[in-house]
């Protein structure tokens, strides 16, 4: 073998390991700490972290998107004033968004009638 266990050797070991019934006493971690140490398993770190709040905050500028293109149809505005005041509350929202409450902001978000009509 490569690794330097035989056949015989591994089937010695398995033995040894049945006898020795490790997984009856173990019992996992026992502190608050030990516990969230363990909770990040899975974690991979890098970007990750980033990229699911930059996808949510995304996801919630699109809605808001949607909720002002309809309120543009249904005040039947000129298309060039309206795309205008889109952008620009697109860019306010992206300003304030952090990342921490962007979802209720959203669901929340009533286009401004004083702004939006010219």
């Amino acid at each position: 073998m490569a690794n330097g266990w035989t056949s015989e050797r591994r089937s010695w070991q398995a033995q040894l390991i049945h006898k020795w019934r490790p997984w009856e006493r173990s019992t996992g971690p026992r502190t608050p700490e030990g516990k969230a140490r363990v909770s990040r398993n899975a974690d991979k770190g890098g970007l990750r972290a980033t990229l699911i709040k930059l996808r949510c905050t995304l996801r919630e500028q699109e809605k808001v998107r949607c909720r002002l293109v309809k309120y543009r149809h249904r005040r039947g505005q000129d298309a060039l004033l309206s795309t205008l005041a889109l952008q620009a509350h697109i860019t306010e929202f992206a300003a304030n968004a952090d990342g921490s409450n962007a979802r209720s902001r959203a669901d929340s978000f009533q286009p401004p009638l004083g702004q939006l009509d010219y």
